[in-house]
């Protein structure tokens, strides 16, 4: 588990250790911590890539499903 330092519509700052070259995918379960809701309505998946690291972690940028690479013209995720 790792701490979110900032989140936004468009991605976060992950506090970590680990260092990600940029434009790698990764999955990640993202968690709510102050116990409002219960079961699944705390966590959600999604594909983030690293395109950034900080002194303290790394700024990943959320990938959605269906988004296409308009360099390559193909689905990221397929």
């Amino acid at each position: 588990m790792h701490n979110v330092k900032d989140v936004s519509a468009t991605g976060l700052y992950l506090v970590t250790e680990e260092r990600w070259y940029p434009g790698t995918l990764v999955l990640m379960t993202l968690q709510k911590t102050d116990g409002e809701e219960e079961g699944a309505e705390r966590s959600i998946s999604v594909y983030s890539r690293a395109v950034r690291c900080g002194v303290d972690g790394v700024g990943l940028q959320f990938v959605l499903s269906n988004t296409q690479d308009p360099r390559l013209g193909m689905d990221l995720l397929g």
